[in-house]
């Protein structure tokens, strides 16, 4: 009888947490302002992005879904979702927001 390889085991592991656990997202809300009016360069619009995503993963490291976010099991299914925010009104972003809080897709945000 063979004996399973560990990249063997590994990979039915995987399956099998994929198959069965649900997705984390972390959403990212990007200004449009920034590229178009304030002429950021694409570069430090995505080292802001990348920023806050470390920074909020950071803040909230304790939470429970950021730690499964972390966790080995979850570490090739983490996934990202970039929104463009268009308009510099607060109450846009805050509308983003609430929408995510009434669907049960977000319950903090930094």
């Amino acid at each position: 009888m063979a004996v399973p390889t560990a990249a063997a085991t590994t990979s039915a592991v995987s399956a099998a947490v994929t198959a069965t656990a649900p997705v984390i997202v972390q959403y990212i809300a990007i200004r449009r302002d920034l590229l178009k009016t304030l002429k950021w360069t694409f570069g430090s619009v995505a080292t802001q992005a990348c920023h806050a995503s470390s920074a909020a993963i950071w803040t909230f490291r304790k939470h429970p879904c950021t730690e499964e976010y972390l966790s080995d099991e979850q570490i090739d299914r983490m996934h990202k979702v970039v929104v463009e925010v268009r308009v510099l009104v607060l109450f846009c972003i805050w509308s983003i927001v609430n929408d995510l809080v009434r669907v049960g897709l977000f319950d903090d945000w930094i």
